[in-house]
């Protein structure tokens, strides 16, 4: 388990991932404390349940620091807006998108936005993701010229694309191409801030963001 949580704790920093690891090492530990309690081993069984509850007690305290964020804001004492802006990834993106789109759209419910960043959950305006591993619509060998692309865009009532701060490598291309063409033209930009690194240690900074509108 120490092994693992070493190994989770470097490589991303998200806790979840031990959850696999749980059940294999609680099970484990169980099986040590009921072969330890054996009358050979009694200062050994001492050792162990010292051990295991001594792990606990760290465990509750971790949880109880990591937590802590959140409980300041169910508590009252930081605003909603400011502990989702330093902890949730890709929320100020998804702000600047559902104020603009909301402008853009001209109240329009059926024009969607292409968007290519990876946390949705507070994006509140009709989209389209655009990520390839969640979306068959966005096969990259499939998009490669730019009449593909308008095809896409009017299938799915794409009348927007966001571009924050840059597009995906394997649109690069077409898209950028689109944009030198006059297809895809900038409507609205600014400048958020992003979370930097991993999200339990990353950082604030300001990055561009840019929504293009779609002219075919």
């Amino acid at each position: 388990m120490l092994i693992a949580s070493l190994g989770v704790g470097k490589t991303s920093g998200i806790p979840r991932f031990l959850l696999p690891v749980l059940p294999i090492a609680l099970a484990a530990s169980i099986g040590g404390v009921a072969l330890l309690s054996q009358q050979r081993f009694h200062w050994l069984r001492r050792i162990t349940i010292f051990s295991l509850a001594g792990f606990c007690l760290v465990g509750f305290a971790a949880l109880a620091a990591y937590s802590w964020p959140a409980w300041s804001v169910a508590l009252g004492r930081v605003p909603r807006e400011s502990y989702l802006r330093e902890h949730a990834p890709d929320y100020e993106r998804s702000q600047f998108v559902n104020a603009q789109l909301a402008r853009l759209s001209g109240g329009d419910a059926s024009a969607k936005a292409l968007i290519f960043f990876r946390h949705l959950y507070y994006v509140r305006v009709p989209f389209v993701d655009g990520d390839g591993d969640d979306s068959w619509e966005m096969y990259a060998t499939s998009l490669r010229s730019t009449q593909a692309w308008i095809d896409l865009f009017a299938r799915e009532r794409i009348r927007f694309v966001v571009k924050a701060p840059y597009y995906p490598a394997e649109f690069n291309e077409a898209l950028t191409r689109m944009e030198n063409d006059g297809i895809l033209k900038p409507c609205a930009s600014g400048t958020v801030e992003s979370i930097q690194g991993f999200r339990m240690n990353g950082t604030l900074a300001p990055e561009p963001i840019t929504i293009l509108c779609v002219h075919p």
